[in-house]
C-alpha cells in the first residue's frame, strides 16, 4: 500500500491510498479534479471511490467535477447539503459508525469535533491493516 500526498494545507486536501494491484482510495477531494487526475496519470479505471472529511472548499473543491467520473463519493449527510450535493446518484451518504466496502477497503466514519460536521475513518485493507485518516479537528471522541 502507498500513501501518496498530493497536497495537505489550507490550498486544498488530498491523499490517495494505493494498493499494489493499483486499487485507489481517494481521501478528500480539495484540489481541482483535473490536478487528482494528472496524480493518478489519467487512470482513472483503479478508483474505487472518495472519502470526503467535510465541506469546507479546502476539502471539497475538486467534488462536482469528479463526481462527473463516475465513481462515488462518500461523506455525512450535513456535507452533502452544504456542498449542494445531496440527492445525487454518486453521492453516498454515510453514518458514523456504519462500516461499508468500497472495493477492497473497509470504511467506517466517525464524527471529529470541527466548526462543520465533520468524519474522520477507519479504514482497512489487507495490505495495510487499519489506517485511521483524521484532519481538521479540535478534539477526536475516541
Amino acid at each position: 500500500m502507498k500513501l501518496k500526498v498530493l497536497n495537505s494545507n489550507s490550498q486544498g486536501n488530498c491523499y490517495l491510498m494505493q494498493a499494489e494491484n493499483g486499487e485507489t482510495l481517494i481521501l478528500d477531494c480539495g484540489l481541482s479534479f483535473g490536478r487528482i487526475k494528472k496524480a493518478l496519470d489519467f487512470n482513472l479505471k483503479n478508483v474505487s471511490g472518495v472519502l470526503i472529511s467535510h465541506s469546507h472548499g479546502d476539502h471539497s473543491k475538486g467534488v462536482k467535477e469528479g463526481l462527473k467520473q463516475g465513481f462515488p463519493f462518500f461523506m455525512s449527510e450535513e456535507t452533502a447539503t452544504e456542498i449542494n450535493l445531496l440527492g445525487h446518484h454518486n453521492i453516498k451518504v454515510c453514518k458514523p459508525k456504519q462500516h461499508f466496502t468500497v472495493g477492497s477497503f473497509q470504511v467506517m466514519p466517525f464524527d471529529v469535533k470541527h466548526d462543520v460536521r465533520c468524519f474522520g475513518y477507519l479504514i482497512a485493507h489487507e495490505e495495510s491493516g487499519n489506517t485511521v485518516f483524521i484532519t481538521d479537528t479540535y478534539y477526536v471522541p475516541y
